[in-house]
């Protein structure tokens, strides 16, 4: 699993690790940029349309559109208009771009240690 944390127009937000609470909590409709919590680096969509982790910087190419979607909620890239999605639906799948959404389930993830409130 992932972990990020999001920063957007709305509330802040993250992707978290296993083993903390954890509910069900929609994240706000907007624009979001995904940070890794452990290595610095925004998720962006490269040119040939590849996920990958690169230095932030004010990019349409790391923006992330997010709007509810049926009981989840989509996210777009700002810049390419593309979805994320998965390759399949095996537990390790890579995440990758697709023309169609993919609806997301948002966490809320409590970290006592940081004093903090993810999504995951």
């Amino acid at each position: 699993m992932s972990i990020f944390r999001a920063f957007g127009q709305t509330t802040p937000s993250s992707l978290s690790p296993r083993g903390d609470a954890r509910k069900r909590m929609p994240i706000h409709r907007g624009t979001y940029s995904f940070i890794n919590r452990q290595s610095g680096t925004a998720m962006e969509m490269a040119s040939d349309h590849t996920i990958v982790g690169m230095p932030p910087k004010d990019l349409d190419t790391q923006k992330w559109e997010v709007h509810p979607l049926g009981a989840g909620h989509s996210i777009r890239n700002l810049k390419y208009g593309k979805y994320l999605s998965v390759k399949s639906i095996a537990k390790e799948a890579l995440v990758v771009p697709s023309d169609f959404p993919v609806a997301w389930q948002v966490k809320e993830v409590h970290i006592s240690e940081e004093n903090a409130v993810f999504h995951e």
